[in-house]
Formats: structure tokens, C-alpha cells, sequence
């Protein structure tokens, strides 16, 4: 999944998940964990 593509999936029903609603900031911090899942990269941590 691209960078682009991912504010778009947790906020797109999908059947027997849960409707996820998370605030830009969450949502920007979750982006770059499954980002760097696929980079096999650490997040940079918030302070």
C-alpha cells in the first residue's frame, strides 16, 4: 500500500473490521508505523 493510499484505508468500511476514527495526529502516527513496517525502519519517536 502507498503512502497515498493509506489516510484513506482506516477510514474506509470494511466488512468484520471495526469503523477505525482517528484524529490527524493518530492518523499520521499510524501512517508512519505501517510505513516503516514496510521499510523495516523504525518510527521516529514523538517526544
Amino acid at each position: 500500500m502507498t503512502a497515498t493510499a493509506l489516510p484513506a484505508f482506516p477510514q474506509t468500511p470494511h466488512p468484520k473490521m471495526p469503523n477505525l476514527i482517528l484524529p490527524p495526529e493518530q492518523l499520521a502516527d499510524w501512517i508512519a508505523f505501517m510505513l516503516s513496517l514496510r521499510d523495516g525502519r523504525q518510527p521516529e519517536a514523538r517526544p
